[in-house]
């Protein structure tokens, strides 16, 4: 992955995996996942890049960048299943079977769960990459303690 935002998964890299794992796993970001390579998903990556770059908040900003979308669709697919029981946007479930209509996510920065998801056809401007950022902080700022790591 790059060091830059957004971190664009590279294939080449022989670790790329864990290193995707790794920038949501470590540490507190927020991380917005864009999935694809279209021009609909670059300007949500372009967006998620603008909100993230100057922020000020209490947890990083971080857009990861996922161009093949099967390329990490296990991985991805685990944190989207935590969309059940946590997601604000759009609602309460997510299908399994959407998956390749899915065009993003935005995971929480102390769980590493779905908070928002943006799927084709949804409406992607900067209120809703706004809201998707917000959304994603707010159980960290309940100030509930994390769960045991293992």
């Amino acid at each position: 992955m790059e060091s830059t935002n957004p971190r664009i998964v590279d294939p080449n890299d022989a670790d790329f995996r864990q290193k995707f794992i790794d920038l949501i796993e470590t540490g507190t970001p927020i991380v917005f996942v864009v999935l694809g390579d279209d021009a609909d998903r670059q300007q949500l990556a372009d967006l998620a890049t603008k909100r993230a770059r100057g922020h000020s908040g209490q947890n990083e900003r971080i857009v990861a960048w996922v161009k093949d979308h099967d390329l990490l669709k296990d991985e991805c697919l685990k944190y989207l299943r935590t969309a059940t029981e946590t997601a604000v946007k759009p609602d309460k479930t997510f299908d399994e079977t959407t998956y390749e209509k899915v065009m993003a996510f935005v995971l929480s920065p102390v769980w590493h769960e779905t908070k928002y998801i943006f799927k084709e056809g949804d409406v992607v401007d900067n209120f809703s990459v706004v809201d998707a950022y917000w959304i994603a902080s707010l159980k960290e700022r309940e100030k509930v303690d994390p769960p045991a790591t293992t």
